[in-house]
C-alpha cells in the first residue's frame, strides 16, 4: 500500500495551503495510563512529573564520600571526651577514640528523624579497620541500644564480622565466617521486608535474618558508625563512603 501511494504522486502538481487555524495536537491533561511495575497496575496522570521519584525502588536519600575539609553538618559526633572524626586525605573520614579504656566515638544523625523501617532502608558503607587487636566496630541502622541491625566486630569475641539484629533488646548475632582484615571492606545491610534483613560483604551475600522477633520493623533508624577502644590505647577507623537508600512513600 505504501508503494502504491508513493507512485501515485509522481508527476502530480501539488498545492499546499497554510492554515493558521491548525495548531499542534493538544495534550489531554486528565489523560491516564496504566503502567505495570512488578505485576502491580499503577494508574497515574501522564503529566505526573513526580512519577519516577515516587516509584523508583531504592531511592537514594543520603550520600557522603567525605570530600572537603570538614565533616558534613548532617552528621553529628558523640562519645567520650577526646574522640574525633576528621576528614583526611583521599576522601576518608578518620574516627579516633581517646586513650581511656572503653572510650567510644561515633557519627550518626543525632537529633534528627531517621528512616522508618517500613520504607525498607538499605545501608552501604566502605570502611577500613586499621587495628585488628583493639577496636570494637559497629556499622548500623540504629534506633537505640535495644533496636538496630548492624555489622559488628570485636576481636575478643570473634575474628569475623557478625551480622546482628535487635528488637526491643532481644538480639541475635550470626557469624558470617568472613574474617575482618585491614583491607577496605564494603558492608551492606538490606531491609527487604518487615520479616527479612539481608547482609552482604564485598557484594557477597552472607546472611539473612527472617525471624521478626529480632527485626525492629516499627521504628525509625539512622546510619551510625561507632568505634570503641577495647584497651587503653586509642584506635582508629577509616570511613570512605556511606550511602542510604529507602523505598519511596
Amino acid at each position: 500500500m505504501g508503494t502504491k501511494q508513493h507512485s501515485a504522486l509522481v508527476g502530480a502538481n501539488l498545492h499546499v495551503t497554510k492554515d493558521d487555524s491548525v495548531g499542534p495536537p493538544q495534550l489531554q491533561i486528565d489523560a491516564v495510563e496504566t503502567i505495570s511495575i512488578k505485576d502491580e497496575n499503577v494508574t497515574e496522570p501522564k503529566l505526573e512529573t513526580d512519577f519516577l521519584r515516587k516509584y523508583l525502588e531504592g531511592r537514594q536519600v543520603f550520600y557522603d564520600d567525605f570530600l572537603g575539609a570538614v565533616l558534613d553538618n548532617r552528621w553529628a559526633e558523640s562519645g567520650d571526651a577526646g574522640g574525633s572524626a576528621v576528614i583526611t586525605t583521599r576522601s576518608s573520614l578518620l574516627l579516633t577514640t581517646d586513650t581511656d579504656i572503653n572510650d567510644i566515638w561515633r557519627i550518626n544523625w543525632n537529633g534528627k528523624q531517621g528512616i522508618y523501617m517500613g520504607k525498607f532502608p538499605k545501608l552501604f558503607a566502605r570502611i577500613t579497620v586499621t587495628d585488628l587487636a583493639n577496636p570494637d566496630v559497629e556499622v548500623a541502622l540504629w534506633k537505640d541500644v535495644n533496636n538496630y541491625v548492624e555489622f559488628f566486630f570485636n576481636p575478643g569475641l570473634n575474628p569475623n564480622w557478625l551480622a546482628v539484629s535487635s528488637k526491643g533488646g532481644v538480639a541475635f548475632s550470626f557469624d558470617t565466617g568472613v574474617a575482618v582484615t585491614v583491607n577496605p571492606v564494603k558492608l551492606k545491610i538490606d531491609v527487604v521486608s518487615a520479616t527479612e534483613v539481608r547482609y552482604y560483604i564485598n557484594g557477597v551475600f552472607v546472611y539473612t535474618e527472617t525471624n521478626a522477633t529480632f527485626i525492629p520493623n516499627t521504628v525509625d533508624v539512622e546510619p551510625q558508625i561507632e568505634l570503641q577502644a577495647i584497651g587503653s590505647a586509642p584506635v582508629t577507623l577509616k570511613v570512605d563512603t556511606v550511602i542510604l537508600t529507602a523505598n519511596p512513600e
